[in-house]
């Protein structure tokens, strides 16, 4: 049988935005396979609005909107595709940084 190797995130530019969501988050690492088909970024519980596919080894994000208790606090980036899930190990942090009031 073929066996596919599980995506890997090495790196996530930027590492933080605003909390209102929208903000485009590329993703680098290897085996993110071809094309847009069955690729999925989830941050904490949300899965991002839009996932493009631009390369084996990066893909871009457009994050879904934060929640209050996620501000200031570190969640887990998954990167997936098709059935492949990055190892538990592996995943890189995200954040959403609180407003600042003035």
């Amino acid at each position: 049988p073929v066996q596919f190797a599980e995506p890997v995130v090495s790196s996530i530019v930027p590492s933080a935005t605003a909390p209102s969501g929208g903000a485009r988050v590329t993703l680098f690492g290897s085996n993110f396979g071809q094309g847009n088909g069955l690729k999925t970024v989830q941050i904490g519980n949300s899965i991002c609005m839009q996932t493009i596919w631009t390369a084996d080894s990066s893909v871009i994000c457009r994050t879904p909107a934060g929640s209050y208790e996620s501000l200031s606090s570190s969640l887990p980036m998954v990167m997936s595709v098709a059935s492949l899930v990055e190892s538990p190990f592996n995943r890189m942090q995200f954040g959403y940084l609180a407003p600042i009031i003035a």
